[in-house]
């Protein structure tokens, strides 16, 4: 009895499927794993069957009642995707433009990785991979592969970029020259600042400081004062 047709060694068809033939006339009889051999003929379909090793036997025999040698097939059904992960990624948002990411996957990917920016069509890749200057904006990196039975995993992350530095502008400021010894300042942002304002007089240390700041007795003479703040991207603004 020779098996004709089977599935791969390794494959994701819970439903395999087998062809054989005898060398003369027969009757078979098929048999799964440690199952009872059961009437079948060729071709034969299995129902639904469990991830794993198996084991498909077939045996033919003759008209005259005469039973050939069992022939037997092994071979391993994996119905689960690769879990693929990314341990490199931007944050979220972030000012970098040229972004970094690296992945990889809990079983082997044969035919090897596939990523995608944005619409772009799939490419092959490697871990780790970077990418050129890339545009202000919302963002979609995707990595796929496949494992040996042919399931395919994929992880997708979506981020923004943002490169422009947030607009900080004062509202109230004294007038130049003044008498004013305690001047007043009120600020605010284009953006939110994540981190909170940070301000100095002249050479000062910059110091947390919030909107209106008034500053204790200044002697006379020129003046600076600075604010500044960063955007949730990291982007500085004075």
């Amino acid at each position: 009895t020779d098996v004709t047709s089977s599935p791969g060694a390794t494959t994701n068809d819970a439903t395999p499927s087998f062809g054989f033939s005898s060398t003369e006339a027969s009757t078979f009889q098929c048999q799964l794993d440690a199952n009872a051999f059961a009437p079948c003929t060729s071709p034969i379909t299995l129902g639904s069957t469990g991830d794993g090793s198996h084991t498909f036997t077939v045996k033919a025999t003759d008209a005259a009642g005469n039973t050939g040698p069992v022939t037997s097939y092994v071979w391993t059904i994996d119905t689960v995707a690769p879990t693929i992960t990314m341990s490199i990624k931007p944050p979220n948002p972030t000012n970098d433009s040229t972004p970094d990411f690296a992945f990889g996957a809990d079983e082997t990917v044969p035919a090897g990785f596939q990523c995608q920016l944005d619409g772009a069509v799939f490419a092959a890749c490697t871990s780790p991979k970077t990418f050129g200057t890339t545009a202000d904006g919302s963002h979609t990196f995707t990595v796929k592969g496949n494992d040996t039975a042919g399931n395919t995993g994929q992880t997708v992350y979506t981020w923004t970029i943002d490169t422009v530095a947030p607009t900080i502008t004062l509202s109230t400021k004294p007038v130049d020259p003044t008498n004013d010894t305690t001047p007043d300042f009120a600020f605010s942002a284009s953006e939110t600042i994540s981190g909170g304002f940070q301000c100095k007089l002249d050479a000062g240390a910059f110091a947390a400081c919030t909107s209106p700041k008034t500053f204790g007795t200044t002697a006379d003479g020129p003046h600076t004062f600075t604010v500044k703040g960063a955007d949730s991207a990291g982007n500085n603004g004075s």
